[in-house]
């Protein structure tokens, strides 16, 4: 069961917008650039995303804990309608300068753990737009092991949860599905007989490849 939904999350990220500007007020006032380090920036609002979305889920009646120390869960949520309790790990991240969306985990962590959900916040540069993912039950099977120098960190192997990810906020799309999709429809119509050895050869390698994905940031 999935206890965050569209307007938890609203309002968690109307909350985390104000409290960005505030600090960014705050930085600018002591000299300082928040948006200088975006790595500084985006622990500092994991922290609060932490407790907004705590804030929320308690204002609606969930039995909510929230402990961002380390080897603690992030939020646990208490008596669910299923009689299940979740365990949520609290990221938010930023598209790197390549344009890529790297969805991490503690490794270490979610080995002792056997299994977490995630809900992941990912922001743009300014703040202003974003898109909130939350995964349900990822294990070490989700994520690749870690290399040396990564501190633990662990990237998601995307294709193997798609399928476990509800999207609250933006969009996320697999873009063979897409592709596969499109390519399959001019198909089903007259198609000369070069193009039609072309587009077969695209839909073979669409098929073939792990899932490749797409993430489309919404502003409130």
């Amino acid at each position: 069961m999935i206890c965050i939904d569209r307007e938890i999350t609203t309002a968690a990220l109307e909350r985390l917008v104000k409290f960005h500007e505030e600090t960014k007020e705050l930085f600018a006032r002591h000299g300082m650039d928040l948006l200088s380090d975006l790595g500084r920036r985006n622990t500092l609002m994991s922290t609060a995303q932490e407790k907004f979305f705590t804030d929320e889920l308690r204002a609606r009646g969930y039995s909510v804990r929230n402990d961002g120390r380390g080897g603690q869960p992030d939020i646990m949520v208490d008596g669910l309608q299923d009689g299940s309790v979740s365990e949520i790990e609290c990221k938010l991240t930023t598209r790197n300068s390549y344009g890529g969306i790297i969805l991490q985990t503690d490794y270490m962590t979610l080995q002792r753990k056997g299994w977490l959900d995630y809900l992941y916040v990912i922001a743009d540069v300014d703040f202003q737009s974003f898109a909130v993912l939350y995964f349900q039950r990822l294990t070490t099977q989700n994520f690749r092991t870690p290399s040396n120098g990564s501190r633990g960190k662990a990237g998601m192997l995307k294709h193997t949860c798609y399928d476990r990810c509800t999207v609250l906020h933006g969009k996320y799309t697999c873009m063979n599905e897409r592709h596969i999709e499109r390519i399959t429809s001019e198909l089903a119509g007259p198609v000369a007989k070069k193009r039609r050895e072309k587009l077969e050869k695209k839909l073979e390698y669409w098929r073939s490849h792990l899932g490749q994905f797409e993430v489309e940031l919404e502003s409130l």
